[in-house]
Order: structure tokens, then sequence, then C-alpha cells
């Protein structure tokens, strides 16, 4: 169920939101897109768990599909799925998944993220005491650079460029099952259009990390505390005070070169910093990067819904659109509170919101909420347990350039409506 909570019905003006929705109980997953009124022009049941998906200019959409590229039209048509191969590996090596993005460049190819796991001598095992080292397994992640046809063209582990010896809330695991640390847990990976750069978003290290396209580390952006000495050199200056983000999710980089980002802002601080508790909320922000002086600011900010703050300690969005003069933000996985007799325990109250916010308001002109079920309380709360979005993207179109089809790409018998 999605419900307009405020703004204008024509915020958008002309083009798309396409977006995936998921139950949180992991039970089912729609593939949306809503229109400028935000009416469901198209939707489909998603047989796969995606992450970030974007249209490319032929109409296919593309994204990580249960770690896998995916390329899908409308008509519900795959023209590929695959991990990526890489034409230099062993016969032992298998292809490699990927995880959280798929992000295409001008040139042709993509940027993704991979996970592996590397054996380090000195690892913070408790949050408490992260300054007490022992040898432990992580999970890092391999930046891939990849051709059209995903296939490997050069990578770059985060173990080897980031000190494996900080870690942040997060990087321990508490499970005995799972002795493998995820230490960096990168969630974001795009280009800099201005030097073909590569800016990563390390959610584990609350961490914005720019490298050179040979994979050279640049700068860091991210709260000082933690860091070796060796990293210092590369940490942005804070000269204003900018809050750093925690958690975060979905680098950008608009037409001004400002750096927007979702912070999710769990916690707030990090284990190296006093153990005072930080109110936890999310914001949607754009950074300011000077890259002679080594130091950044905070050029725009959003907190505010229509019905207040907001947490969102998962998932997230944020994109600008410069036709609109706006932002638009996907906050992912709110907790909150559900209007029930009988509501459900904190942990699973949970719903999506997207909105859309213009620098000249502070409350956003558009916001819509994902909640709720056409269906009992009993098979919402044992089936569906609340709703989740990943990303979302604005589209122009919903055909390929050039085409102006006199016949809708969405018909009952695909099993759209």
């Amino acid at each position: 169920e999605m419900t307009e909570l405020t703004g204008n019905p024509k915020a958008l003006q002309s083009g798309y939101l396409l977006f995936d929705v998921k139950a949180l109980a992991k039970t089912v997953n729609y593939r949306v897109v809503v229109d400028a009124n935000l009416d469901v022009v198209w939707w489909q049941v998603d047989t796969v768990d995606c992450t970030d998906i974007r249209m490319l200019d032929d109409g296919y959409v593309v994204g990580v599909c249960n770690l896998l590229a995916t390329e899908t039209n409308l008509l519900g048509e795959t023209r590929k799925r695959t991990a990526i191969t890489d034409p230099e590996a062993g016969e032992d090596e298998g292809p490699m998944q990927m995880h959280h993005e798929l992000y295409p460049l001008e040139r042709g190819g993509f940027l993704t993220l991979h996970a592996e796991q590397v054996e380090v001598p000195e690892y913070p095992v408790s949050v408490d005491e992260p300054d007490v080292l022992e040898p432990a397994t992580i999970r890092a992640d391999r930046i891939l650079l990849t051709d059209e046809d995903y296939q490997l063209v050069r990578s770059w582990s985060l173990a080897d460029i980031l000190p494996t010896e900080r870690i942040g809330f997060g990087s321990v695991s508490n499970s005995q099952n799972a002795p493998v640390h995820d230490w960096s847990h990168s969630n974001g990976i795009i280009q800099d259009p201005d030097d073909n750069g590569m800016i990563v978003s390390v959610r584990h290290q609350d961490a914005l990390v720019k490298l050179t396209n040979n994979g050279n580390l640049k700068w860091i952006l991210a709260n000082p505390s933690g860091w070796p000495d060796a990293w210092r050199p590369f940490l942005l200056g804070n000269p204003e005070g900018a809050l750093f983000p925690f958690h975060q999710h979905a680098p950008a980089i608009d037409e001004e070169g400002r750096l927007w980002v979702f912070d999710n802002g769990n916690h707030r601080t990090t284990p190296y910093n006093d153990p005072e508790e930080e109110e936890e909320y999310s914001r949607v922000v754009a950074y300011e990067i000077d890259e002679e002086a080594m130091e950044f600011r905070e050029a725009l900010s959003f907190d505010q819904s229509s019905t207040g703050r907001l947490y969102s300690g998962a998932l997230g969005d944020a994109d600008w659109l410069p036709h609109l003069g706006a932002v638009l933000s996907v906050w992912g996985r709110v907790t909150g509170e559900i209007d029930w007799e009988k509501p459900l325990s904190s942990t699973v109250e949970t719903h999506a919101r997207i909105m859309l916010h213009d620098p000249a308001y502070k409350e956003p002109i558009m916001d819509l909420e994902i909640n709720g079920c056409f269906c009992d309380d009993e098979t919402y709360r044992q089936e569906i347990r609340g709703w989740k979005v990943y990303r979302a993207e604005w589209v122009p179109r919903l055909y390929p350039l050039g085409e102006d089809p006199e016949v809708s790409p969405y018909t009952p018998d695909s099993g759209t409506d």
C-alpha cells in the first residue's frame, strides 16, 4: 500500500520512479514503476532479490540480483544473468559474485563490489576494547572493473588500501556461528566524472573513500578517530565542523560536483570515541570536496519528513535531480509505529519512505510511504512483517531512446498491472 503523506502530486513533473519493494520476511519482491501522479503504471513480482537497479538507454533494467549481474526489460525478458568471469583465472577459480552496486560507466563496462575472506594478523575482536588485537578472518571488499560482457578487467582489494586493524560498529561478529568479521561492508561505488576516480562507501568504517583510476588512495571522508598514523594524511579536514556520515549508503555526484549520500546515522560515533550514546537519526546530505586543500564542508542536508525526524538504520538512497532542483531520497527501512490495535514488536515495525526535497523548503515537497497490506493482520504479521526499499531511480521514459511505441509495454498477460 502506497500513501502520499504530503506534497504536490505533480512534484515529479514528467518521468517515472522505478524501485523494488521487498517484504521484510523475504517472502516476496515487487518491481514497481509510478508516474508523476504517483500512480502505479507497471509492476511485476520479482523472483529474485535485487539491490540497486537502474534503467539503461535501451530500456533494460540492470542491477545486482541474487549476487549476479542481471539485465531485464519491462516485459520480463532476461538478456543477461551472470557472475563476473576472470579470463586469467585458473581452473579452480570460479566466477566472482557481486553485491550492492553495479555502476555503468560512460565508456562502457561496470564498477561493482565482490566480497572476499582475508586472514589478518591483528584485528580488534571487541568494539568495547578496539585496541586489543588478535589474528582474525575478515570479510573484505574487492573493487571490480569489468567490460560490457562482465569480464574482469582489473580489481583492487580494500584490505590492501585501508587499515584492517581499524573497525567500526558492525565490524565485529558476535556469533560463534559466523567467525568471519564483517570488516568493511562496502555498499556503493561510483565513478567521479572529473577524473575517472572511484568513490566507495565503506559502511562499517563510516567512511567515503576516493581512489584514483589506478586504485591508489586519494582521500578519506570519515570521523578521524581510530585511523592509524599512516592514513591520517588522507583524512579530509573539516574546518566548519560538518557532521560526519555514519553507516552511509549510495554516494552520487551531481553536475556541480557535490557528493550526495544517504547518512543512515547508526550510532553516530565510533568505537574509539567516548561511549556516550548519540541520537540515531538519518538524513540526506551533500558534501563539497576541496581536493587541493584536502577539506570538506556540508553544502545541503535534510533530516525532516512530513512527520518529523526518521531513522532508517539500513538501506537508503540520495540522487540530485537537476531538472527539478531537488533531491530524491529513499528511507529504505524506517523503524516506526504502525497503527494497530496490537502493534508489532519494535523489531519488525518497518516501512519505507520515498521523498523529494527542494532546498527552498524545510519539509519534503513529496513524501510517499510504503506500508501495510491488502490482507488480514495475521497474514501481514507472518508473511510480510513490513516493507523495505533499497533505492529508487527517476527515469525520463520507459522506452529505449528514439522509440515512441503505440502499445504499452506492460500487459496483464505478462503478469503486470
